[in-house]
């Protein structure tokens, strides 16, 4: 069974990471998105 990874990057600096859990990537946007107001998104990677 595949493990699902979602990659969550900065459009505006170098943050990226990947995470397990949509959960995971939705509070690493928003944290980040609140501490420097910058453009963050996520995706799943399949």
């Amino acid at each position: 069974m595949a493990t699902t990874v979602y990659h969550v990057v900065c459009r505006d600096c170098n943050v990226e990471s990947l995470v397990d859990t949509e959960t995971a990537a939705e509070q690493l946007v928003d944290s980040h998105v609140t501490e420097s107001d910058h453009t963050v998104e996520f995706d799943r990677v399949d």
